[in-house]
């Protein structure tokens, strides 16, 4: 399987995903070990495209300040894959010397040295572009000496030689290496002497190799529920309060009345929390024992009251602007409604789906749970997995791609933020980067150590795999699986699609080689 493919855009985004299941907040505000979402389901969401390449380099001249070296040094070259590909037609220069530095596992630095004679070929080409556009009083176009274009522009195009030569030499470099980047390179002590050398190092990441081991014969524990009547029952249950319908009472409110209301929220001292009123938010009082503190001083509410009530948050909330924190809430009672719940019979099978009966509805529903369970069942092993693979295997994930990752992790609170209509100045988002920086660390180790064992055991998704992956996606989505592909093509997420499924098979494999102790329980303690 060729290393590169794993590097790409659709990767980092499958990453984030993972991290999901790690404990970042679920759109429910909690955290949901269980989330699971196909790449493609993301792709829709973010648009699949990544940024446009920088393709200039802007090199550090030895006899320029150091503030002007720190400026330039941000905008030195093109991303690692970016010039891997533009390097691929790049021939090798003659009399270039490289020494490849290790400053840490995934860090490498180039010390690369050239003969002068390339940066001169650039001057002179340079020099002739110049003759032939340059006005100069008392003489004719084209005709300027070229001791007086060099007196008045000598800097200025030595700069703009070493500007074209050194990204030049950089891509031969890393062909001759065989050094793949995934990051930009800084650009750093160039050094340049007419009829001497251009001297210069480029400073880049690298993923580190990794020995992974202790894959094989992994001692894991799955635990298996039994899906009964009284798990079935339990899922129609569920259904038929879906399809409950209300009706406005003039009465105190009880357990399992739906109210609308209208709130605002202000601390202890009146200061106004939220940037307005929410109004016509709807919230069931439901009878659980996990009721909270605003549901249970709901009850005995009727229509047309306004209610303060004082709701202390936990600590550990998400929210951190609430978490500790007790918040008045004002609100207004708009309507009171009763719950009224459909019978479980055979016209409320067929007015909840196409099932003749309820019989074929509760079958529906077996299925569905025990594809669940299936589901669940794998899961609960990949987590086993992955804890003891970072566990046997320990390395320092490179700093680029746990930066990515966790960008993407930050951008996806600050979006569940606006959702939730709390707005993007109620994440802190620096004391949320701090908390989940070792969740991206996790995560781009995971990724990487699966990667290995597929390098170690070649295995990767067939064409075949991918069709029938595509055409599932498809029927999901009521494309044809061409348009789908044709998507994914268009959004260069093909790849990603196959490594994908790639890291699946891995775990597969994973799976099968392992000694796996049956657990019996019930539903209720998984």
């Amino acid at each position: 399987m060729p290393r590169s493919c794993w590097y790409r855009e659709y990767v980092v985004v499958e990453m984030e995903r993972e991290g999901l299941q790690q404990g970042v907040p679920s759109k429910s505000g909690g955290t949901d070990e269980t989330l699971e979402q196909h790449p493609v389901d993301e792709l829709r969401e973010s648009g699949g495209q990544e940024d446009e390449p920088r393709s200039a380099l802007r090199p550090v001249r030895a006899a320029e300040s150091e503030e002007d070296d720190d400026d330039r040094r941000g905008d030195s070259v093109a991303n690692g894959r970016a010039t891997a590909e533009q390097g691929e037609d790049v021939q090798r220069i003659e009399g270039m010397t490289i020494q490849i530095v290790e400053s840490s596992a995934s860090e490498r630095v180039l010390q690369i040295e050239i003969p002068a004679k390339e940066v001169e070929t650039e001057i002179d080409r340079l020099y002739g572009d110049l003759r032939k556009r340059v006005v100069v009083p008392g003489f004719r176009k084209g005709k300027v000496p070229e001791t007086i274009l060099r007196a008045r522009y000598g800097t200025a195009i030595e700069g703009e030689a070493i500007e074209t030569v050194v990204p030049r030499a950089y891509w031969s470099a890393l062909q001759e290496t065989s050094l793949e980047p995934i990051t930009r390179p800084s650009i750093d002590d160039v050094e340049f002497s007419s009829g001497g050398t251009l001297k210069f190092a480029a400073r880049f990441e690298v993923v580190p190799e990794i020995e992974v081991s202790g894959y094989r014969g992994l001692r894991l524990k799955r635990q298996v529920a039994t899906v009964g009547p009284v798990e079935v029952d339990a899922r129609m249950e569920l259904i038929r309060h879906m399809h409950a319908t209300y009706e406005n009472v003039h009465r105190p409110a009880k357990e399992g009345d739906l109210l609308l209301i209208d709130y605002e929220t202000f601390d202890l001292g009146g200061k106004r929390l939220s940037d307005g009123k929410i109004s016509n938010y709807p919230i069931e009082l439901t009878n659980s024992p996990q009721r909270g503190e605003f549901e249970e001083g709901l009850i005995g509410s009727v229509r047309g009251e306004v209610k303060q009530l004082p709701v202390r948050f936990p600590e550990d909330h998400p929210d951190s602007t609430l978490a500790g924190k007790t918040v008045r809430f004002v609100v207004s009672v708009l309507e009171v409604k009763e719950k009224h719940l459909p019978p479980l019979d055979d016209e409320f099978a067929r007015s909840v789906g196409q099932f003749k009966d309820l019989a074929e509805l509760r079958e529906k529903v077996r299925a569905g749970l025990e594809a669940e369970e299936v589901h669940r069942q794998r899961q609960e092993l990949v987590s086993q997995i992955v804890e003891k693979l970072l566990d046997a295997n320990q390395f320092a994930p490179p700093k680029a791609m746990v930066e990515r990752s966790l960008e993407r992790i930050v951008r996806g609170a600050r979006a569940e933020a606006e959702r939730n209509g709390r707005g993007v100045d109620s994440l802190d988002e620096a004391e949320f980067t701090t908390h989940y920086r070792p969740v991206a660390e996790i995560v781009v180790r995971r990724m990487l150590l699966l990667e290995r064992v597929a390098d170690r055991e070649e295995i990767s998704a067939t064409d075949e795999e991918l069709d029938r992956y595509i055409a599932a996606e498809a029927a999901r989505t009521s494309a044809t699986p061409t348009a789908f592909r044709q998507i994914l093509e268009s959004r260069r997420e093909l790849d990603g699609v196959r490594d994908y499924l790639t890291r699946e098979k891995v775990l597969d494999f994973i799976i099968e080689q392992a000694e796996i102790e049956t657990v019996p329980v019930r539903r209720s303690e998984q």
